[in-house]
């Protein structure tokens, strides 16, 4: 397997693991495939998710999202592609859709996230969206910026 198969294998995995996690409403199941502090980035501004507590505030928000929007019954994400940015760090870009019983999507988002390997196991270090419009990871933000959630890498 090449390179960039290996990590796109890799990155659709972690997607496949955590998604199956929200598909679930289990937030044990959840938390392992994230990396604290976890960065969420989009056109509005950053936060860093430092504890389990900020990432269930995280996984109740899209839960509730997911409920919000009329007839979406799933989350379904794709990588589109995946690459080793080194030997333990994954870059990928991933298209996030909310789809209806028939399958057809009633909302999208593309994100980029960042994998670390941390003790042999593949965890999501960052996650960036490029979306200025009113979807998910854009409506977050402003909730965890509102929540007072660490904006600066420093502290």
């Amino acid at each position: 397997m090449q390179g960039g198969q290996l990590a796109q294998s890799i990155y659709q995995a972690v997607l496949d693991g955590s998604g199956d996690a929200v598909q679930l409403a289990d937030f044990p199941r959840y938390l392992p495939f994230l990396h604290l502090p976890h960065l969420v980035e989009t056109f509005e501004g950053r936060v860093y998710l430092e504890t389990p507590e900020d990432v269930r505030y995280v996984f109740d928000r899209l839960l509730e999202h997911m409920r919000a929007v009329e007839g979406a019954v799933k989350l379904k994400r794709t990588c589109t592609v995946a690459q080793f940015a080194g030997p333990n760090e994954i870059q990928g870009l991933h298209e996030s859709q909310l789809l209806d019983k028939a399958g057809n999507p009633l909302e999208s988002y593309s994100g980029l996230c960042t994998l670390s390997c941390i003790d042999g196991k593949w965890l999501m270090s960052s996650s960036q969206y490029a979306e200025g419009k009113a979807v998910y990871p854009t409506l977050l933000l402003r909730e965890l910026l509102q929540k007072g959630c660490r904006t600066d890498p420093d502290l």
